[in-house]
């Protein structure tokens, strides 16, 4: 399984590529979870397979940010959707920088769009709690259709944010398939798992799957024990989107790689995402 998800990530469709400048997208934040907002070409070092590269620029990332927010709403959670995962949902939803727009999938039973792009607050706020916790985990089938989805609205950047609990429903085809679309849509997902309840039911392992998922694409993977811990890591991914910058850079890779970029700052944390030709 392992060696299949790797694979899938390498052969994802990215950025042609011929060398030259490339801009990566690179979130950088305190470690009190608030933005850098004065970040210089002088503190930053980016690095393509250990060589060091000439920076070429950087500007705060502004652009039309587009999210999905897909949200486990199955059996095995039950009423733990309700305490804990509405109240995290629009957490995460009051985080978000203003230039973001928010949809909001669940995954129980079926995929299912509940609030589209540009809803207000207490219209989303009902829309959750309409939610009947129950059936299946479909979290797969959800990432392929909001995948689908965000790429239709074209936003500069997509990202999906998910939660979900370890069971979830899926099949070597559907897995392919899966990590195929998020790479084809070229969408960032940032994972939150959920390692509460009993062991799961399939025998693949879901947290190899989400994290390959996660860090393969430039996003992020955290797991969770309970579903309480749920709004303090939505919060997290928040803080990430709101914190991004686009760092131009020299590179001779015949392929899109992900650079190692650090900063010559003390207690800042930073994350560099999937890198692109500039046009």
């Amino acid at each position: 399984m392992l060696a299949m998800l790797l694979a899938l990530v390498v052969a994802a469709p990215a950025a042609e590529a011929n060398g030259g400048a490339r801009t990566v997208t690179v979130a950088v934040y305190t470690k009190q979870a608030a933005p850098v907002e004065d970040l210089t070409p002088d503190e930053l070092t980016v690095k393509e397979d250990g060589k060091k590269k000439a920076v070429l620029g950087v500007e705060r990332d502004h652009r039309p940010l587009d999210v999905a927010l897909i949200v486990d709403s199955s059996a095995a959670l039950g009423p733990l959707y309700r305490r804990d995962l509405v109240d995290a949902a629009l957490s995460f939803r009051d985080s978000l920088p203003e230039e973001a727009r928010l949809a909001v999938w669940t995954s129980g039973g079926a995929p299912s769009k509940i609030v589209d792009f540009g809803t207000d607050r207490e219209t989303t706020e009902q829309a959750l709690k309409m939610v009947a916790a129950g059936g299946k985990n479909y979290t797969l089938d959800t990432i392929i259709d909001a995948s689908r989805d965000l790429r239709s609205e074209r936003a500069a950047r997509r990202v999906l944010a998910i939660v979900t609990n370890t069971d979830v429903e899926a099949s070597r085809t559907l897995i392919q398939r899966t990590f195929k679309v998020v790479g084809r849509t070229r969408v960032t997902p940032m994972v939150v798992l959920i390692k509460a309840g009993g062991k799961p039911a399939q025998t693949w392992d879901s947290e190899t799957l989400f994290e390959k998922m996660g860090e393969g694409y430039g996003g992020t993977y955290e797991e969770i024990l309970t579903p309480m811990a749920a709004a303090k890591r939505l919060r997290g991914v928040a803080t990430d989107l709101g914190s991004q910058y686009q760092v131009r850079y020299t590179s001779g890779a015949d392929k899109p790689t992900f650079p190692e970029v650090k900063v010559k700052r003390k207690d800042v944390r930073v994350r560099a995402g999937l890198s692109q030709i500039a046009n």
